[in-house]
């Protein structure tokens, strides 16, 4: 499939708004279908390899749960045109409240590196477009790369260029059930490259833990599959796949972060049970990592006995646009 396959077209319209005067509108969902919304409560068994036609990306409406929002109208990722999005300059900040440090646990989750749990619901963000008076609390971080020897390595792709990873840091709206409802998550996606963008020091102290959790020791994920497709991978050298990591998150999106902006637009989580229930906003800045930090997350074990990462990646297919708009809040390259 095409890039212009999977892009509808909207007119670019340039709308400049006064920071004092009026918000950023809402990201809103396609208006050919429902939104599916259904709480994501457990994490189920599937496969990032391609080939595979039971539970392969292909074939999630076969892992339980999903098939219901598989089918759904407003699913991620996407490609974005920057030619076909509606621009709009708001200079709102988006960005956490001080809080700190905050801890969670680091693991090999069988599927890619993520931070979640201690009291990372602390860090409390806001500015989100629509919602910039509501705060939406840090649930967990993880990485997205793509196949070995594979061009694209985010999920989300710009103008035809995808970078080499792509961090997501998953939030819950204030008092509401999360995937349950209705924007009841706001995802930031930055990208990751080797080549562009400046260090940043709270994404390198998380991912040069990395080489730290290769190994995956978690619980059997495997409910209502056949056990042969995604049996349980123990490596037996007594390393749990958890380590205590500390963050600071006003760090990892600093203004010097977002200073170039980000795209935003309503879709779902790009892993089963695909509920659709996502604000996201894409920074448009990428933030660099070292070859040696990439190539760690590419060597973790996954579920599958003798499979890492690398072989098959973690990147859902790119996914129909069907009228949904994409928002670029860009007030030029440099923020002005």
């Amino acid at each position: 499939m095409g890039m212009m396959d999977i892009a509808c077209v909207v007119f670019a319209v340039s709308v400049a708004v006064p920071g004092a005067l009026a918000a950023l509108p809402r990201a809103k969902p396609s208006n050919k279908g429902e939104v599916c919304i259904q709480k994501q409560e457990e994490e189920f068994c599937f496969s990032y390899d391609r080939q595979n036609k039971q539970i392969g990306p292909f074939y999630w409406f076969n892992v339980r749960d999903t098939r219901k929002c598989f089918f759904g109208v407003n699913q991620s990722p996407i490609y974005i045109d920057p030619e076909e999005v509606k621009n709009v300059c708001y200079k709102s900040r988006l960005g956490y409240r001080p809080v700190g440090q905050v801890s969670g646990l680091l693991e090999n989750d069988g599927y890619y590196p993520k931070l979640a749990g201690g009291d990372l619901s602390k860090a409390k963000l806001n500015g989100v477009p629509g919602y910039e008076n509501v705060n939406f609390e840090l649930n967990s971080i993880h990485v997205h790369i793509g196949k070995e020897g594979q061009r694209r390595g985010s999920e989300h792709v710009i103008n035809e260029r995808a970078y080499d990873a792509e961090m997501h840091m998953v939030h819950v709206r204030e008092g509401s059930s999360g995937s349950g409802e209705k924007a009841g998550l706001a995802v930031i996606g930055i990208f990751l490259s080797t080549r562009e963008g400046q260090h940043n020091s709270e994404v390198d102290a998380m991912l040069n833990k990395v080489q730290a959790i290769q190994q995956y020791e978690g619980d059997p994920l495997c409910i209502g599959e056949p056990e042969s497709e995604c049996p349980h991978h123990a490596s037996g050298n007594g390393n749990c796949g958890g380590l205590s990591h500390t963050l600071r998150p006003e760090i990892l999106l600093s203004s010097h972060v977002t200073r170039r902006g980000y795209y935003y637009y309503y879709g779902s989580l790009t892993t089963p049970t695909l509920p659709e229930s996502v604000l996201w906003q894409l920074i448009k800045q990428p933030i660099r990592i070292s070859r040696a930090q990439l190539t760690a997350i590419q060597n973790m074990h996954t579920h599958f006995p003798g499979v890492l990462i690398k072989e098959h990646g973690n990147l859902r297919p790119l996914q129909k646009l069907n009228g949904r708009t994409v928002y670029a809040n860009i007030c030029g390259e440099n923020g002005d």
